[in-house]
């Protein structure tokens, strides 16, 4: 049984500026080189509910994290029938470019010096962006559910042709609408890389951060990288579900003094959006080099410890109350 997601009477909240409405290039881009894809489910980020104190245009049909159903009737199509989909939220010059690409259904390899070099050639586009296969900072991009181009809290809507991703086979389509979320939070991870040895700590694991431990539970299996994962929140019911996405360690710092955490980890995710978090995640760090990293809207960032030959520090240093840990 499939949840269908109906938005269709939400009135504007104010009117768009008149040059920030789709051009008569972009509308007929989106018309001749989308496809129609008809909602399954769609969550709700806290980037939709926030959407009307963004920069961009508005009236605006959000809803990015998205399932839908692809009825692939065209005549040169490769796998023609039904077929389940999520898509990537950015269109821009490579989510449109007709010529050189395979055909989004069928599973295959897409190196990215192949996409770039299709894409200079065949249309003579010329962003620096998209030709080095950096989409997502094309100045010419709109955004699925977000900036203009039309979301998933609709019956329907048209999807860029390359952003079409067809989920695989075992994937159940529940799962699969947290691909979006899931994709940021590897994204971090991926740029990362815990080593060897590390000890990795996801400060405040709700939604966002328990996606991050299950970025880090799957990075480390296919990586074959021995490291361990702590989960740390004021909250036992995040600290369970922190657990059975594969965290090693559950540490519950309510009334704990941030100093008894000094020192304590080799890469923090702060995963709170609070000031007090991101001065904790300083604080936990044992080398002080720090990078910001924001996964989609969110109010996420890393505190990467850069891997000086410091030694470790002691876990936790007495006081008053002690952390409480939950080993795995």
């Amino acid at each position: 049984m499939h949840l269908e997601v109906w938005h269709t009477s939400c009135p504007p909240l104010k009117r768009a500026h008149p040059t920030s409405i789709l051009s008569a290039k972009d509308l007929l881009k989106i018309l001749f080189l989308s496809l129609f894809v008809f909602v399954c489910f769609s969550g709700v980020c806290s980037t939709d509910l926030d959407r009307v104190h963004f920069p961009f245009p508005l009236p605006q049909v959000v809803g990015h994290e998205v399932v839908g159903r692809l009825i692939d009737d065209r005549p040169d199509a490769t796998s023609p029938g039904h077929h389940f989909v999520c898509v990537e939220i950015n269109d821009s010059h490579l989510a449109h470019e007709p010529s050189g690409f395979p055909d989004p259904l069928v599973p295959q390899p897409r190196p990215a010096d192949d996409l770039s070099s299709s894409l200079s050639a065949s249309s003579g586009v010329a962003c620096p962006f998209c030709v080095q296969s950096l989409d997502s900072q094309c100045p010419q991009r709109i955004t699925f559910g977000i900036d203009r181009l039309p979301g998933g809290f609709a019956p329907f809507f048209l999807a860029p042709t390359n952003s079409i991703v067809r989920i695989p086979a075992g994937v159940s389509l529940l799962a699969a609408a947290l691909a979006e979320p899931f994709a940021a939070a590897l994204h971090g991870v991926q740029m990362t890389r815990p080593r060897e040895g590390d000890r990795v700590a996801v400060l405040g694991p709700r939604r966002l951060g328990n996606l991050i431990v299950a970025a880090l539970s799957g990075f480390r299996k296919q990586e074959g990288v021995h490291f361990e994962i702590v989960a740390v929140s004021r909250h036992d019911k995040q600290l369970a579900v922190a657990r059975s996405l594969g965290a090693d360690m559950l540490v519950n710092n309510k009334g704990v003094l941030p100093a008894d955490l000094a020192s304590s980890a080799d890469v923090v995710f702060d995963t709170t959006a609070s000031e007090e978090g991101f001065s904790q995640a300083l604080l936990m760090a044992k080398r002080g080099e720090v990078a910001r990293r924001f996964f989609s809207f969110s109010s996420a960032s890393v505190t990467d410890t850069h891997r000086s030959s410091a030694s470790s520090a002691s876990f936790f240093s007495s006081s008053s109350r002690a952390p409480q840990v939950y080993p795995r």
